[in-house]
């Protein structure tokens, strides 16, 4: 109520947050911190400085093709074929949009069969010469997007959920229907 200017300062890495023309503006991914300080004069003591922290984190838009996200489209389980190497594809982005490459590498994992696959399924095919076929995890710089070569040697027909963690702490999964 003094009238007093209130000046705010950023307390993060600037790799995170920084403050633009009194405005907080994410850069990056982690903990922002803001704080709000307000200075005395000769009628008033400065007053309590006040802290606000909050987490940036990717922005997430779902799987790519050939799977179907159906976490975030509400659509049809995607059905492979056991014994094939299925894609699964995603991009990170940063508050404006731009796809980003994480500085540590996203982890991958799937879960045991789930029994019977969902009701609607729809048939998907890969590429069988695939070159990278063999990597199991790589960043593609062209496309700027994540691929895992979820393997499914070795698996029985059924449901599997597979895993992709990210550096913000944010897991996110999505459903798949394997068939002999």
């Amino acid at each position: 109520s003094s009238g007093l200017p209130v000046s705010y300062t950023a307390a993060t890495p600037a790799s995170v947050c920084a403050l633009d023309s009194g405005k907080v503006k994410t850069v990056g991914v982690g903990q922002c911190t803001v704080t709000a300080s307000q200075g005395g004069n000769g009628n008033f003591n400065p007053a309590l400085s006040l802290s606000s922290t909050f987490n940036v984190i990717y922005r997430w838009d779902g799987f790519l093709q050939p799977v179907n996200d159906t976490a975030h489209t509400g659509g049809y389980e995607s059905k492979f074929k056991t014994g094939s190497t299925v894609p699964l594809k995603f991009q990170l982005k940063n508050a404006l949009g731009t796809p980003l490459q994480q500085l540590t590498p996203p982890t991958f994992s799937r879960g045991t069969n789930r029994g019977s696959c969902d009701t609607y399924t729809n048939t998907e095919t890969v590429a069988a010469d695939d070159p990278t076929a063999g990597a199991e995890y790589r960043w593609d710089s062209s496309a700027q997007q994540y691929i895992y070569n979820f393997s499914t040697k070795n698996l029985t027909a059924g449901e599997y959920r597979v895993y992709a963690g990210l550096g913000d702490g944010i897991t996110y999964s999505v459903d798949i229907c394997l068939t002999k």
